[in-house]
């Protein structure tokens, strides 16, 4: 299974919460989660000329089972976020994911990907930021 529905990663875009506090996905994020799929983190980018990438990693009992680098581009218009994946792995892939912004106060983002329901929960992080251990997760 992609790790589109992260989003990226990702996730990220919709409605603003405040009128004062716009909400963008441009940045890097760290979250944990992923529909029907147990023990899964990602780190994802957003640039704000559109291009986006994931890194997905599934743990179990502290190791890793597998992982993931899924890239594309990102589009947010009038409240909600489109998230294309071009690549999986670096092979050629095609998948839209479309999200709306549950709450946003500029270091947290929690969302909705609108097909299956499933609420992601984000939190922005510095450029240097790398995934944590499996062993630190489960």
């Amino acid at each position: 299974m992609r790790i589109a529905p992260l989003l990226a990663l990702a996730v990220f875009a919709a409605t603003a919460v405040s009128a004062r506090l716009p909400v963008t996905p441009v940045g890097n994020w760290y979250g944990e989660g992923q529909p029907g799929e147990g023990n899964v983190i990602w780190l994802s980018h957003h640039w704000p000329d559109g291009r986006w990438d994931i890194r997905g990693r599934w743990c179990k009992g502290g190791k890793v089972l597998r992982e993931e680098f899924d890239s594309g581009h990102w589009q947010y218009t009038k409240g909600a976020e489109l998230i294309v994946t071009t690549k999986v792995d670096g092979q050629p892939a095609h998948d839209e994911n479309h999200y709306r912004t549950v709450s946003y106060d500029g270091r947290k983002h929690v969302y909705r990907h609108l097909e299956s329901g499933f609420v992601f929960s984000s939190v922005r992080v510095d450029e240097k930021f790398e995934l944590p251990s499996c062993a630190m997760v489960g």
